[in-house]
């Protein structure tokens, strides 16, 4: 990854420490251990009652849902409630094979209109394959608010982090592989996102519309919406995806907007037929001090912003690539905004790190 950290970085994750403080429930918080409620974690019993259980019975008023050392199996996703704090110790979460959910595989944890709710610490070992018949979203936000999911490592299903028309969240610190459509993914009238410091790589199988990372500007049933502030900040991104991309910034050519959006700082690998940047229906962003390896030479491109996406800063991003890319590295074809210091070099076996 970059080591440089540019002044705009700096001031963001400032804003960003601050912004995480707030989320936590009040010192005092009860602690409520998803044991006492019935939870095995034995890795054979279906202990998805008793984490439903422990989560409701968190107080109004702020508490910590704490998980102990073990493996917890489920067969449908826990509710949290607003001021709530799922904290792992050694913890993790698998879910029951497809026969034992009501409509398909779903997901960890829903977050449905809660505000001040945390993830922390947490494992999640999801069955592979997109979306298994279900969404297939670990964990699942909606209409939320001041959400951090932080300090996890999950495996597998359709997302790790989906927030729907939610606002306010932080994704710092995970670590999320072999995902079949995106590790965090945002859209329908999401604001204020912050993705920094994770690690993402996308599944091998092929499918329509992988983005490791997404923000867009459109809702659940294709309308328009409007997205506004994404900022993505020292992650490291591996798109194995063919026809994926690392970065998805896109809109919805209906209307709505997706704005004020940055890219800057982080180190992306192109493994497939993918692009690492793409952004369409999209204005007033920047892309900057990225550095994108690209250990196939059958690439789509590096970054691409397209004619509908204008105002967009590209500067000081170095792209490394095996010999014999065809394809265009950087373009940007939207009106408006800069498109200055960036470079190409070789990128030779060894190299990546």
């Amino acid at each position: 990854m970059p080591s440089r950290i540019t002044r705009g970085t700096t001031r963001n994750v400032a804003a960003l420490i601050c912004l995480i403080a707030t989320f936590h429930p009040a010192a005092a918080a009860t602690t409520i251990n998803v044991t006492k409620f019935g939870a095995k974690c034995d890795g054979k019993f279906n202990d998805t009652a008793a984490l439903q259980l422990a989560a409701q019975a968190v107080p109004e008023a702020g508490g910590v849902l704490q998980f102990s050392p073990g493996i917890c199996v489920v067969s449908a996703a826990t509710p949290l409630k607003s001021n709530t704090r799922v904290a792992g110790q050694n913890t993790t979460i698998r879910n029951l094979p497809p026969a034992a959910w009501a409509h398909g595989v779903g997901g960890a944890f829903v977050i449905n209109g809660a505000t001040n709710v945390t993830i922390e610490g947490m494992r999640f070992s999801w069955q592979h394959g997109f979306y298994n018949g279900g969404v297939a979203h670990i964990i699942e936000a909606t209409n939320a608010s001041h959400v951090v999911i932080r300090h996890n490592v999950s495996d597998g299903g359709g997302d790790f982090a989906a927030f729907i028309g939610s606002s306010n969240i932080v994704m710092a610190g995970n670590q999320v592989t072999e995902v079949d459509n995106s590790c965090f993914d945002s859209w329908g009238g999401a604001r204020q996102v912050r993705v920094i410091d994770n690690r993402c790589s996308t599944t091998t199988r092929t499918h329509p519309g992988v983005g490791a990372v997404q923000f867009t500007g459109i809702r659940t049933d294709f309308g328009p919406a409007i997205n506004t502030g994404f900022y993505a900040a020292r992650n490291d991104i591996t798109i194995n995806t063919p026809n994926g991309q690392a970065f998805e910034i896109n809109g919805s050519p209906k209307g709505g907007a997706n704005q004020d959006i940055t890219i800057e700082d982080n180190h992306i690998v192109i493994a497939a037929h993918a692009w690492g940047v793409l952004v369409t229906y999209a204005a007033h962003g920047k892309i900057a001090h990225n550095r994108i390896d690209m250990s196939v030479a059958d690439i789509l491109g590096a970054i691409y912003v397209a004619e509908t996406a204008p105002d967009w800063e590209i500067s000081d991003n170095i792209a490394r690539a095996v010999p014999g890319i065809k394809a265009a590295i950087f373009a940007n074809k939207g009106a408006g905004g800069r498109f200055i210091g960036n470079r190409q070099t070789l990128l030779f076996t060894g190299d990546r790190q």
